[in-house]
This record gives structure tokens, sequence and C-alpha cells, in this order.
């Protein structure tokens, strides 16, 4: 294969353990674990905790399996141009110890969301030039490591298209900053417009690092199996691909299912089927 095919770690039940996910992942035919460090003090703790590093090492060891991107969504609560000074200090100090830990891990890639502020937040000419500012003094540290950091199109209207990413790292202007869309979230920000999606992919050709297939329904952002929502990941899948991108990245979340190990595995087989079209 032409392309890689990660499986994020939401896929699994919260308290699996990681060697356990290693394990799977590479026993399902993932070719990597995208880890998460979300907003969850659980998650967090694990930017502290050597525990947790050892217990990784052990199973990237013993499974075979790697730990290649790892996805900080945590930095869309405590946004890096957040007005509350001490959520914006946490926020910095997410991202970097991220950057430590990618490091650690053998991470190449680290996934963030283009957040300035908090969904829904009023954002002024501050919040904005706050996350720039240090978004920027974060690269510099990736960029010592040889970490390619890379931003997430969202839901809201400051960053939902890869067209305004592509203005967020012209203003950085690094190498180590690219862009890692979402299939699902692309598809809501332009109601499923093919040709738009399709213009919007040309925006960033040569800068994108990866792509999440995660599915949607209009104003629903996860939690659906591929099938059960709007995104048409055949044709967006092909755009990713013609614009730069060979990795990708399974993004389903476990909603509670006893059946959860079957639907990765029934999803693994879809997912591996669209890419090989497009190779």
């Amino acid at each position: 294969m032409k392309c890689s095919l990660g499986l994020y770690e939401k896929a699994f039940p919260s308290k699996t353990e990681i060697e356990d996910m290693l394990t799977f992942s590479k026993r399902q035919g993932f070719d990597f674990l995208e880890l998460s460090i979300d907003k969850s003090e659980e998650k967090i703790k694990r930017l502290y905790d050597e525990s947790f590093l050892k217990k990784a090492k052990k199973g990237i060891k013993e499974s075979g399996q790697s730990v290649e991107q790892i996805c900080v969504s945590a930095l869309s609560t405590y946004t890096l141009g957040n007005k509350d000074i001490e959520i914006r200090k946490k926020g910095i100090e997410i991202l970097k110890r991220s950057i430590n830990l990618a490091k650690k891990l053998n991470s190449k890639i680290i996934q963030i969301p283009a957040c300035d502020v908090p969904k829904k937040s009023i954002r002024d000419k501050d919040s904005n030039e706050d996350f720039i500012n240090n978004l920027a003094d974060a690269i510099e540290l990736a960029q010592k490591e040889g970490i390619i950091i890379g931003i997430e199109n969202m839901e809201d209207e400051y960053a939902n298209t890869i067209e305004k990413c592509t203005k967020i790292t012209k203003q950085i202007n690094s190498t180590y900053l690219k862009i890692y869309p979402d299939a699902g979230n692309l598809t809501n920000a332009f109601k499923g417009d093919l040709e738009k999606i399709k213009n919007d992919f040309e925006k960033g050709r040569g800068n994108l690092i990866a792509f999440h297939l995660k599915e949607v329904r209009e104003e629903k952002y996860g939690g659906l199996f591929y099938g059960d929502g709007i995104v048409d990941f055949q044709e967006l899948i092909k755009h990713a691909y013609l614009n730069g991108s060979r990795r990708f990245v399974m993004e389903y979340w476990y909603t509670g299912n006893k059946k959860w190990e079957k639907d990765i595995a029934k999803a693994y087989i879809l997912l591996n089927r669209w890419i090989k079209k497009v190779e």
C-alpha cells in the first residue's frame, strides 16, 4: 500500500489499557495508533505520568505497534488564545508536554484543533494574536524535536475549512506546521457540496500531513458509524490523496456498543477498500 491507516484511541472504551490498544490495533491490521490527549484530567495526567510512559513503551516493544501520532484535542478547551490567562497557560503547557511525550514515544505528528477560543466564545483581535504567538512558540520546540504539528479544521467558523487553516499556517510559516483536516468537519462546513470541498482541498495542496476519517450528520460531529451519516468518504479520500495526503486515521468513537470490536473490524475493511481505490 502507498498509504497508511491508523486507529484513533477513542474507538476503544475509555478504561482500555494502552498495551491492549496497541496489541489490538496491530492484530487488526492498522499501521499505527493515534493517542488521545483530550480535556479529561485522566488523559492530561498522561503528560506527567512516568508509569504511563513506561507502559506505552513496553506495549510498543511487545506488540510491534507504534504510536506515530497524538491528537491533543484538549486544546479546544484549554485554548492558546483564551481570555483567561491561567487557562491559556495550561494550554501552552499541555502542548509543550505533548511534544515532549511525542519525542519519547517516537511519534511523528501531533494534531491540534484550530481553536483560538472555546467554541461559541467571543473572540477579538487579542485572542487571535495570542493564539498565533503561543502556537509559534510551541512550533519552535517542535522544530527542535523534529515533530510536525498539524492543525485540524473545526466546527467553528474561525477555521472550519482547509483554506482558513492555511491562513493560520502562513502567519507562522514553518515547515513544522501543516494541516491535518477532518472529513466530517469539512462535510458540514460545506453542507456536503463536493465541488466546494474539492476546491478547498486544493487550497492545502502540499500541506496535508494526514486525514481524519470521521462520520457526521448536520450538526452532529461524531459517534456515528460509517454510512450512518452524510460524508462521501470515497470522494474525500480521493481528493485528500490527490492533494498529497498518504496518512489516514479511522476516527470512530466508542459509544457503549458491546460489539465495538466487531465495529472496528468492519470499519477497517471499509476504509481499506476506499483507500485502495485511490492508490
